[in-house]
């Protein structure tokens, strides 16, 4: 267990000061744990994320570059990843905004649409000016790669058709451009110098989306420590043991 004057810097270590401060007594007690979780989690996903976008694009990448089959895969495994990041991120800043909620026990509806302004306009009523500012990372004052797959998921959401890589439509996309012939597993038309270029370019995203990855990691782990630290001392400082 925590010592009671230790300062959590992990979303497990905060789960267990805040046990340490009787807080299983209070209300929501079971919805802030499983958010500490939750958050726990996301963040080792991201790590999951890079391994198995590495170890299967190698994998593929044994099969050779003329192997119709294992490039329209590669272009799937690619194509997920960066969605699947995208979408982790905004789950990410959604469940750090619920938890702040439940554990100041700001009152605000966890099915509410506008929770992350509506929280924000909360902390500053109360008072909680260092924690609103550090919570500004995933709002106003974004970290570069989590203001990019914050903005990425908007475009994912809201203007699928306008975006380079379509998951919804990649399918028919890449079978129109290949003319793939599945029972062959041989290309159609195209010819191998336009297949190696297309290669040549899908290993270079697939280089970005590690770095990406990387880059998320970093700013996630700046953040969860000064996020943690701010979130208990302001529940610290509002209920005094």
């Amino acid at each position: 267990m925590q010592a009671r004057d230790s300062i959590p810097e992990s979303y497990l270590a905060l789960l267990d000061a805040l046990w340490v401060r009787d807080f299983s007594s209070r209300p929501y007690t079971q919805r802030v744990a499983e958010y500490c979780l939750e958050l726990a989690n996301l963040r080792t996903d991201f790590d999951r994320m890079d391994d198995l976008l590495f170890l299967f694009y190698e994998w593929l990448e044994c099969e050779g570059s003329d192997n119709a089959t294992a490039f329209v895969r590669k272009k799937f495994l690619v194509v997920h990843s960066e969605d699947n990041i995208v979408i982790r991120v905004h789950a990410y800043r959604e469940r750090v905004f619920q938890l702040v909620n439940l554990a100041l026990e700001l009152g605000s509806s966890e099915e509410k649409r506008n929770l992350i302004d509506d929280v924000a306009q909360k902390l500053q009523q109360h008072g909680h000016v260092l924690l609103l500012a550090c919570l500004t990372t995933l709002t106003q004052s974004k970290t570069p790669a989590i203001k990019d797959a914050l903005d990425r998921r908007t475009e994912f959401v809201h203007r699928l058709p306008k975006r380079d890589w379509v998951s919804l439509r990649s399918g028919g996309m890449l079978l129109e451009w290949l003319d793939l012939d599945w029972d062959q597993e041989s290309f159609g038309s195209k010819k191998p110098h336009e297949i190696q270029l297309e290669s040549d370019n899908l290993r270079r995203k697939f280089q970005d989306i590690r770095q990406f990855i990387g880059s998320i990691c970093r700013e996630l782990d700046d953040f969860e420590v000064g996020f943690c630290r701010t979130l208990y001392r302001s529940y610290a400082d509002q209920k005094p043991q």
